[in-house]
């Protein structure tokens, strides 16, 4: 009995042949750049650009230390067993049995695992955005495709730190397009990191995703609660695990901006800009722009699913922009932004989609590439331009729809 061989049309088609290979490709590149200027545990700052150095200090370190019977979110107490470290924050330790096998290898060869873990989920971000975008049978371009967007300015910084960023991206993105189960893995996979966790928590409860929630929810408890009970246990109880974790919400709540932002205040860095633009708000003041950008981020998500669905660029983008409203760092929400990016690029080029897409592409696309020229020219740091950006996006999105909402209503009448 003879076997039909795949023609070599499904092989050139086959996604898994050409996600591997898109990020066997760009492991190994940046492989090359890391390695040699890798930070090792016990070296000090400052540190090199491409020092690697979150993969040691959010992976490597606070796993040893917690298999040496140590709890390393108590921060005061691990820095001081290990000088010259980053703090680390509270990120779940969703992610520590996988970090407990790569603290049994060399350090270097664990680096390289990580970074292609990392590259795995950037090439999945970009193969998502090309699929949204009815590129199946142009596969062939990803492995290009992918090292491009891995070596954008912002993005770039996932990879050269060895961050969690793209990893929790990938979760984001998959809780928020694919079916309930599927969706509620990639929910408990974003909550390793709150920056990204909480905006997606927000998301889903505004698109009525509840299922999602209840599951996700109670697969990240259950991978965390043996972890959760060894802390209580070594910290003696829980009234000391409530001060560490006080402790640690205070030192990561305060305004990056000191002066033009407050603790507490969610690190929306719009405040950040106004103050450098001598527009000082009250604190009322701060606390009402505040509301008023998350309320016209998640209107955009609102708006933009329904009219769109999960998988159109234009949604895709309005929730990169949500992630902006809520959390204090512009990687998250850029690597959410991969497939939208990717969409709404593919339309503009094709002209497949309305002209509005491509302003829509551009709005994404200008920051990635110039953000440290558009900084320096009006005198703002990166992050506020990149979240500046965002928080435009979101008004633009809702606006205009708002606007195809009323005269299709004036129409009607």
């Amino acid at each position: 009995m003879t076997t039909r061989r795949p023609t070599k049309s499904k092989v050139t088609r086959n996604p898994l042949l050409w996600i591997l290979i898109s990020a066997v490709l760009v492991t190994a590149v940046w492989s090359i750049i890391i390695l040699p200027r890798m930070s090792l545990p016990g070296d000090g700052p400052p540190f090199p650009a491409f020092a690697y150095v979150d993969f040691r200090d959010t992976g490597w370190l606070p796993t040893t230390d917690f298999l040496d019977g140590n709890v390393p979110w108590d921060i005061s107490t691990y820095l001081a067993r290990h000088p010259g470290a980053q703090e680390f924050l509270l990120y779940l330790p969703l992610y520590f049995p996988v970090m407990m096998l790569l603290v049994q290898l060399p350090y270097p060869v664990a680096a390289v695992i990580w970074l292609a873990v990392i590259a795995g989920a950037l090439v999945i971000l970009v193969w998502l955005g090309m699929r949204w975008a009815n590129l199946d049978n142009e596969l062939r371009f990803l492995p290009v495709a992918s090292l491009a967007i891995s070596i954008l300015p912002v993005l770039n910084q996932g990879l050269r730190a060895g961050q969690l960023a793209t990893v929790c991206a990938l979760g984001a993105i998959v809780a928020i397009t694919q079916p309930p189960r599927l969706a509620s893995g990639g929910l408990a996979l974003a909550m390793i990191k709150p920056p990204v966790g909480v905006p997606l928590l927000l998301a889903l409860l505004v698109l009525k995703k509840f299922r999602v929630l209840a599951y996700g929810l109670a697969v990240a408890t259950l991978m965390c609660a043996p972890f959760a009970v060894m802390t209580v246990s070594r910290l003696r109880g829980l009234h000391a695990t409530g001060g560490v974790v006080s402790r640690s919400l205070n030192y990561a709540g305060q305004s990056p901006y000191g002066g033009t932002g407050a603790a507490h205040s969610t690190r929306v860095d719009v405040i950040g800009a106004l103050g450098r633009i001598d527009m000082f708000l009250t604190p009322v003041g701060n606390a009402a722009l505040i509301v008023m950008t998350i309320i016209l981020a998640f209107l955009s998500v609102a708006i933009t699913h329904r009219r769109f669905g999960p998988r159109h660029p234009a949604f895709l983008a309005a929730f990169a922009a949500s992630m902006v409203a809520v959390a204090p760092n512009e990687l998250y929400a850029y690597a959410v932004a991969i497939p939208a990016v990717v969409g709404a690029t593919v339309g503009a080029l094709t002209s497949t989609q309305r002209g509005w897409h491509a302003v829509l592409a551009g709005c994404l696309v200008v920051p990635f590439l110039h953000v440290h020229r558009i900084s320096g020219q009006l005198h703002l740091t990166a992050t506020e331009v990149l979240n500046f950006a965002s928080i435009s996006l979101a008004s633009f999105v809702s606006l205009a729809w708002a606007m195809t909402v009323c005269r299709q209503e004036h129409a009607d009448a």
